[in-house]
């Protein structure tokens, strides 16, 4: 199924770039649940291990099949600018959707259970020491819960705009995991304090000080391409470019471009140091 291709300058000329990538995903069922997925499977004989990135979905993409894939850009994240930084290796997607407003126990337990049966499915491609979780806002809670309450199963995460503040007890559970936490002083929907607030109490309670890292958005928001995004709310624009931005360079007979690092962001260790806004793929093949 892989068929990805072109890289950001193509994609970006096209009208239709992201539904490209979308339409490379492929959607199955779990109990009442559905999810998307992509698979860099090659073959029926590929025997390869891939890592899996696991990406909950924020609010308002639980109401209609597909939302998680058709109003997200994290699709992005299996385009060949993004895949080809993994060291020689490539990465399972998966997008699973959930109900609105269900945060309890039960939808905790059901999405786990998701999870587990796409692991059971692909067992033979998929490397289970090489499981990351992530993302947003209200479903960045889920992403708390799901590493707290499994934090054996899980690798890394990186949690953006949460809005859940775990407890010491409920840190401590997870002290020797990476965590990336994320957030934009601009946010009017998650204050930042609250962010700022689960930062201190992770990074006094981590015992991975240099794996853990808090990376704030100091100005507004905006797309790779300087498309600016509505409200600083929508990091996830930006994260699933990698934390990257266009640099473009133009001469009389042609146009130039690189990747840049996303400025206006402020990225510190739990040891205190700061450090670059080093992308996301790099932070996930790095064992610190």
């Amino acid at each position: 199924m892989y068929d990805v291709s072109g890289n950001i300058v193509k994609l970006l000329s096209a009208a239709d770039w992201l539904e490209k990538l979308r339409n490379q995903f492929q959607d199955w069922k779990y109990k009442k649940l559905d999810y998307w997925f992509f698979s860099p499977k090659k073959s029926f004989d590929d025997d390869k291990k891939y890592p899996l990135i696991v990406y909950i979905h924020w609010l308002a993409h639980g109401w209609h099949k597909r939302s998680q894939i058709n109003d997200s850009y994290f699709p992005y994240m299996i385009s060949e600018e993004i895949q080809m930084k993994f060291r020689e290796w490539w990465a399972h997607i998966l997008l699973p959707r959930l109900p609105e407003y269900m945060f309890d126990v039960v939808y905790t337990s059901m999405m786990q259970w998701l999870i587990d049966s796409y692991v059971k499915k692909y067992e033979k491609n998929i490397d289970i020491n090489q499981i990351y979780i992530m993302w947003s806002s209200a479903w960045g809670g889920m992403a708390w819960r799901l590493l707290i309450r499994h934090p054996h199963f899980y690798r890394k995460a990186l949690i953006t705009c949460a809005n859940k503040v775990p407890s010491k007890k409920q840190l401590k559970l997870v002290s020797h995991k990476p965590i990336w936490l994320v957030a934009a002083k601009k946010d009017p929907i998650i204050p930042f304090v609250t962010q700022k607030f689960t930062w201190k109490r992770l990074k006094n309670i981590t015992n991975v000080k240099k794996s853990c890292r808090f990376t704030v958005f100091k100005w507004d928001v905006y797309c790779p391409d300087w498309v600016k995004a509505r409200i600083a709310h929508m990091l996830a624009k930006v994260i699933s470019y990698d934390f990257s931005m266009i640099k473009w360079s133009r001469y009389p007979w042609f146009v130039q471009y690189d990747w840049v690092n996303y400025p206006g962001t402020e990225t510190v260790l739990a040891t205190d140091e700061k450090i670059p806004t080093n992308w996301i793929v790099n932070w996930l093949q790095r064992d610190e």
